[in-house]
Order: structure tokens, then C-alpha cells, then sequence
């Protein structure tokens, strides 16, 4: 056991002679540059797509997609390879490109089940397949500035999140005022928008902040 968790912890942490050259592979310009190709080659194929192409069209798209799996997979091959498991998924775009793959394969896979003993349903390959658009987003780590405004919108969804417990809470004040100030008036019998109920009032407390229909509800 002592061996098997050396020879692990060091594929992990890329400490095997092969991985030495493998790391200079994966982190030179050239390596970047020709997935970047391989990125740009991707969305063209996908904006070929449209409705009513014809079977041979679709085909090869079919084929290029498949392809580009493929390459976008023995790039994370590579990468894990020579980087290590650990290194690797450090980076957070690293692990946007893990998830880029396990999505497109398992797409392959539905595809070829597809039609075949249960698996007749088309909404999760249909699914799977809108997935492919965020390939797009794949670009972004060769650019630099791009790349560290994505972080930055990233770092931006946790002070979202703060806001929107704040009006949360907000929207739970006053659709409590309103309950006790304005529950079961006449004003607002007959209408969707009362203050009867908790769910109602806040409802009503959401519209009046949106500034939809808030000169009627006044």
C-alpha cells in the first residue's frame, strides 16, 4: 500500500519523470495557441448550424463535434498528465474545461443510446446539447484581460448574494406592514394584488419595487 500511495500522491502532484516534459507541453504559447485555433474552429462549425439544413451538412457537423470532443478531452489528458490532478484544478478555468468535457462526452454517449431500449426521451441530449454554446467561453483564457474580468464577475456573485438576502428581507418588512396596515380592506377585494396573505403581499411589495403597476396598487 505504501507504494501504490507514492506512485499515486506523485501522479497527483506531478512528480513522475514523464510528467517533466509533458508540463513543458502543456504550458507553452504553442500548445495555447492551437487550442485556441481549435476553440475559434469550434465556434464556426457551431454557427453553421441552422434549421433545415440538409442530412449531409448535419452529418458533418455531427463529426466535427464529436471531433472537437475528442481534442478538447486528449487536452485534458495532457494537462492532468503533466500538471497534476491538483494543479490542474486549482485553476478555475481548468475546472470550467473539466466540466466542458464530461458534458460533451456524456452528449456522445446519449446520442449513440439514443432511440434505443428505454432511452427514447429527447429532452436531456437536447439539453446536453445546448451545453455546447459555453465552448464559447473557452476563448476567454487566452486573453488575459478577459480572463481576469471573468474572475472578477465571478468574485461578484458572492456580494450578489448578500444583496439579495438584504432584499430578501426587505420584501419581508413590508409585506408584514402591509398585512397588518392593509389586510382585508376594501380597497383590495377582488384583486390579485392584496395584502390578505403573506405570499400576496409580498408579490405586491415586489411589483411596487419594479415600478409595475405601482400608481394603480397606490
Amino acid at each position: 500500500w505504501t507504494l501504490v500511495y507514492a506512485r499515486t500522491s506523485g501522479f497527483f502532484t506531478a512528480r513522475w519523470g514523464y510528467q517533466r516534459p509533458l508540463r513543458r507541453l502543456v504550458t507553452h504559447q504553442g500548445f495555447e495557441k492551437c487550442v485556441t485555433g481549435c476553440i475559434v474552429l469550434n465556434i464556426a462549425t457551431m454557427a453553421m448550424e441552422h434549421h433545415g439544413m440538409n442530412t449531409t451538412l448535419a452529418a458533418t457537423l455531427e463529426w466535427f463535434n464529436v471531433s472537437f470532443v475528442l481534442l478538447f478531452s486528449a487536452e485534458l489528458v495532457l494537462k492532468i498528465g503533466g500538471l497534476g490532478f491538483l494543479e490542474y484544478v486549482e485553476d478555475r478555468f481548468n475546472r470550467f474545461d473539466l466540466f466542458i468535457v464530461v458534458v460533451g462526452l456524456i452528449e456522445i454517449l446519449a446520442s449513440s443510446f439514443e432511440g434505443i431500449g428505454s432511452f427514447k426521451s429527447t429532452t436531456a441530449l437536447r439539453t446536453f446539447r445546448l451545453m455546447r454554446v459555453l465552448r464559447c467561453l473557452k476563448i476567454l483564457r487566452a486573453h488575459i484581460r478577459m480572463r481576469a474580468l471573468m474572475e472578477n464577475i465571478a468574485l461578484g456573485f458572492s456580494v450578489l448574494a448578500n444583496f439579495l438576502l438584504v432584499l430578501f428581507l426587505f420584501i419581508f418588512i413590508f409585506a408584514v406592514l402591509g398585512m397588518h396596515l392593509f389586510g382585508g380592506t376594501k380597497g383590495f377585494q377582488g384583486s390579485r394584488n392584496n395584502f390578505d396573505n403573506l405570499w400576496d403581499a409580498s408579490l405586491l411589495v415586489f411589483e411596487m419595487l419594479t415600478a409595475d403597476n405601482w400608481y394603480r396598487n397606490m
